[in-house]
């Protein structure tokens, strides 16, 4: 990465942290475009060529998520079946990756209506992206409802284990319930 694009992401981040502090402090529909501007020290204007929204901000590492995945899921996919690279993309991406404050954005995420909603839609481009391409490389394979099943089966498996009992998720644990969920998967599939 070069340097200008190394302090733009520097700058996105720390618009991002002081919009999370006052979504924190004042909650999400009370804190303004201009309030984070000001925590951080610069124009709206200067905000918006960062970030077109506010709702934008909390996204940023959904968009990060989606656009490694769907880049990781096309190098995984020239080695692997696509079961072995969903379960290695998402043990490498999203299993036990997150650090604090990304887990706490995620559950301010899920507390605010509308964040859900935005993060779910940025899933479903993410899930259809994908199956699209897997389709168009793999034409022959299987039908694109199969693969779509089998992609959205995958990030079920992982919500299971992120849903379980706190600090007990591992990578064990995921692997195993992926192994265990594979035959059935392919089973139907066919």
């Amino acid at each position: 990465m070069n340097t200008r694009t190394l302090a733009k992401k520097a700058l996105k981040e720390q618009i991002a942290l002081a919009a999370y502090k006052l979504f924190q402090n004042n909650g999400y529909d009370k804190t303004t475009v201009e309030a984070i501007a000001i925590a951080t020290g610069m124009s709206t204007r200067t905000f918006f060529r960062y970030f077109p929204t506010k709702e934008d901000v909390l996204m940023e590492q959904t968009n990060t998520f989606r656009e490694h995945f769907i880049e990781g899921f096309m190098e995984q996919l020239e080695s692997e079946d696509i079961w072995d690279a969903m379960k290695n993309l998402l043990c490498e991406y999203a299993l036990n990756c997150a650090n604090r404050q990304e887990r706490d954005i995620q559950a301010f995420i899920r507390a605010t209506p509308a964040l859900v909603k935005r993060q779910f839609e940025i899933f479903e481009g993410l899930l259809s992206e994908a199956t699209d391409w897997y389709v168009s490389q793999h034409p022959n394979a299987f039908s694109w409802h199969t693969v779509n099943a089998l992609i959205r089966s995958a990030f079920s498996c992982l919500q299971a284990i992120q849903s379980g009992q706190p600090g007990k998720k591992s990578y064990t644990d995921f692997i195993d319930l992926m192994t265990e969920m594979k035959p059935v998967m392919l089973a139907r599939s066919n």
